[in-house]
């Protein structure tokens, strides 16, 4: 008979679209599905903003962050709006930095 180690921690392996999650004694505990991209049609949405500064004396300086995020198709709108989001918060630091 063979003897069962303890493990210490969770082990995670992929198996078939799927993640297992391994109990102290190696026993499955849970199994959740798990979409690849390769499996399922994806899309890509971004989202730019940009803003060019009048440094004076005929000088400007252009700024621009862009994020690009690949999605789900179904995620369209979710991805762009997390996607507008972070480019926002990200420009406002920026943009303060700039003027001050």
């Amino acid at each position: 008979m063979a003897k069962k180690t303890k493990k210490s921690e969770k082990s995670l392996k992929q198996v078939n679209g799927y993640i297992v999650v391994d109990s102290v004694y190696g026993q499955e505990t849970e199994k959740i599905t798990v979409r690849n991209f390769a499996d399922v049609p994806v899309a890509t949405v971004g989202y730019t903003l940009g803003l060019t500064y009048n440094m004076g004396n005929y000088e400007s300086v252009r700024v621009a962050i862009t994020v690009n995020l690949p999605t789900y198709i179904e995620e369209l709108d979710k991805a762009y709006e997390y996607a507008r989001r972070f480019v926002e918060e990200k420009f406002a630091v920026l943009d303060k930095q700039i003027r001050d």
